[in-house]
């Protein structure tokens, strides 16, 4: 009897067979150890395979989840959400990315779901794998910022209105003061005071009410310091003017 001893293509067989059993080793292990939900789902959304991951999420087993679909496990209106979006993907392909709402203990979290389309072309039917990321943490986050960047710039605005009446309410008495320092430098003559009422009116950064000496101005207006109304409730309440250091004097 002869014995027969292996040849290059039995070697090649034994290589292949050990490379596929350790291949199927390591996607189990990458598919319970990623730290991601993980599922395969059938045409119908019926589970297929949940990784380990998924089931201490969500308290079931792969075995209880087998055969089900969201509609077992979730709020009708989340499963028909989950549903809607798998059939996206089985209908066109690729590869999609949703943000789907989950209830997890009673609370609702958030999680970026990735989707593609695989072919089984055994039986010819299509599944749906998935990758879902909790982003719950990050969602809240987001909801912060917002929230501070409305607050901010509602401040901003009420500072802005603030500053804008505080202004208004100091220029009012500021503004009436120019106006009668504008009367009491056509009736003053002396020199030290007429300098001492332009430092003032600099100071106060007031209008004019008279230029060169004999009239108020304003957009329009030439009249003579006689024409000046009595009752301070009649001036105009807009004044233009040129500076008390840079107009002449009459004589």
């Amino acid at each position: 009897m002869t014995i027969r001893t292996p040849g290059k293509m039995d070697q090649q067989a034994a290589l292949d067979k050990q490379e596929e059993v350790n291949l199927n080793h390591f996607l189990q292990a990458f598919f319970d150890q990623v730290p991601a939900i993980l599922y395969i789902k059938d045409e119908f959304g019926r589970y297929v395979k949940i990784n380990a991951h998924c089931e201490r999420i969500f308290h079931v087993t792969d075995e209880e989840a087998r055969g089900h679909t969201d509609h077992d496990f979730l709020p009708s209106e989340l499963a028909e959400e989950y549903l809607a979006n798998d059939r996206i993907v089985l209908e066109t392909g690729g590869f999609h990315t949703f943000e789907e709402r989950s209830v997890i203990d009673g609370e609702e979290c958030m999680f970026l779901a990735r989707k593609f389309r695989v072919s089984d072309e055994r039986n010819g039917m299509h599944y749906v794998c998935g990758i879902s990321t909790d982003i719950t943490a990050l969602k809240q986050s987001e909801q912060k910022l917002a929230a501070a960047t409305a607050a901010a710039e509602q401040a901003s605005r009420a500072k802005s209105q603030f500053l804008a009446a505080i202004s208004h309410d100091l220029r009012q008495p500021i503004q009436a003061a120019s106006l009668f320092l504008g009367v009491l430098e056509g009736r003053i003559t002396d020199p030290k005071a007429l300098a001492v009422l332009g430092r003032i009116q600099t100071s106060i950064g007031g209008p004019s009410i008279t230029c060169w000496g004999r009239c108020w101005t304003c957009p329009g207006w030439m009249q003579p310091l006689s024409s000046l109304p009595s009752s301070r409730s009649r001036w105009p309440t807009s004044w233009t003017g040129c500076t008390p250091s840079s107009r002449p004097r009459r004589n």
